[in-house]
């Protein structure tokens, strides 16, 4: 029954003590009730049915941003984060755990249980860092971790030192930070179906611009069924100029390219052009002389994401930013790479996951594909 009061005496004792920001607000945990067996210094434990909705209070509140990491605040040692950006957290309803450590990524699950908590570490990439990194840092407080406060603006992690927290924030941009609320409006091409199920949809299309982790400037949402038809957009189609995605703007369609890439691949192999052990050199040599283990590399390796290429998604520029970072850095969302750019982005990194073909090992690249289409032209 003391568990109550002793983890609710250390948030408040970190917070007089200027280890942590003040949090407001924090979800209501469930209040201890006096007792007859009680004392004025331990209150009655809160009952399963209100443990459990605080359980749920937590999870929804954690997987409904992308954390960044702050600070981390113990009696040894006081850590202001520089590049926040450079690690988070994506909670997931299915109980996993997105991990971006620097240059690394890694897997894991969490688990939320009342006042308690947890973070077991999965598969991770092991690639250095630079000097100053904290990659291993935060990888080791998360494996600590026993308790997740959350609101709607910071996470607070403690730690099983029991005197140490991390702390995490969240600043998502959205469509809405560069035009407004006038990114949210719906326009609307056909709609038959039933009120009540269209503006169930209404709301899901403007989740998909609005809720974290990664909200779109824009979206398009068609379904036909034999009920009716719903055919509708939000957002902009430029950040810059803020003007209406239209529901029949066009699309890149992102990773579906990579089924296309490896069909056409396999189609040249069968012409007699080319062969999937041929390595990367023999078709783009100067790429190749530039990359880590380049000479090494085979077109095999590239279609099954054994080459161990560092994939450009997690190397960060001279300012700590990804180009992935349009959640929070701005001019992200604005910034266009070439196919070139984005090898030499990696092949200047100088990082790789594994030497190619190494036994056992795999790790999605989307450089390895970049690289194909640029064999196919």
């Amino acid at each position: 029954m003391k568990t109550y009061v002793l983890l609710v005496g250390l948030i408040v004792a970190l917070l007089v003590s200027g280890c942590i920001a003040p949090i407001q607000p924090l979800p209501a945990q469930p209040a201890p009730v006096a007792t007859a067996d009680t004392t004025d210094a331990e209150a009655a434990a809160p009952s399963d049915a209100e443990l459990a909705a605080y359980t749920e209070t937590v999870k929804a509140s954690l997987i409904a941003h992308l954390w960044r990491w702050t600070t981390y605040r113990s009696d040894a040692e006081n850590v202001t984060v520089d590049t926040p950006t450079d690690y988070t957290l994506t909670f997931l309803e299915d109980g996993t755990l997105e991990i971006k450590a620097d240059c690394n990524n890694a897997a894991a699950t969490y688990v939320v249980d009342g006042f308690t908590g947890g973070i077991e570490i999965g598969p991770a990439t092991l690639a250095a860092c630079v000097s100053d990194s904290r990659s291993d840092q935060f990888l080791q407080l998360l494996g600590k971790a026993t308790q997740f406060i959350a609101s709607d603006t910071q996470l607070i992690i403690i730690l099983d030192a029991d005197t140490s927290v991390m702390v995490l924030d969240t600043d998502i941009t959205t469509a809405v930070t560069f035009c407004g609320d006038d990114a949210l409006t719906i326009n609307t091409v056909e709609d038959t179906l039933a009120p009540e199920l269209s503006a169930t949809l209404d709301q899901g299309l403007v989740s998909l611009v609005q809720s974290p982790p990664r909200p779109g400037p824009g979206a398009v949402m068609m379904i036909e069924t034999a009920q009716g038809r719903y055919f509708k957009s939000i957002g902009v189609a430029d950040v810059e100029t803020c003007e209406p995605l239209a529901a029949d703007s066009h699309y890149q369609i992102g990773s579906n390219t990579k089924m296309m890439t490896s069909a056409i691949i396999f189609q040249l192999q069968e012409e007699g052009v080319l062969s999937i052990s041929d390595p990367l050199r023999q078709w783009l040599p100067d790429l190749a002389a530039q990359l880590p283990y380049g000479d090494q590399i085979t077109i095999d390796m590239l279609l099954t994401h054994t080459s161990g290429l560092y994939d450009y998604f997690d190397v960060s520029d001279t300012d700590g930013a990804t180009i992935a970072d349009g959640e929070t850095d701005k001019a992200m969302l604005t910034r266009a790479f070439t196919p070139q750019e984005l090898v030499t982005l990696v092949a200047d990194s100088g990082l790789s996951y594994f030497e190619p073909a190494a036994e056992g090992e795999w790790q999605y690249s989307n450089t390895g594909y970049i690289l194909l289409g640029l064999i196919i032209e």
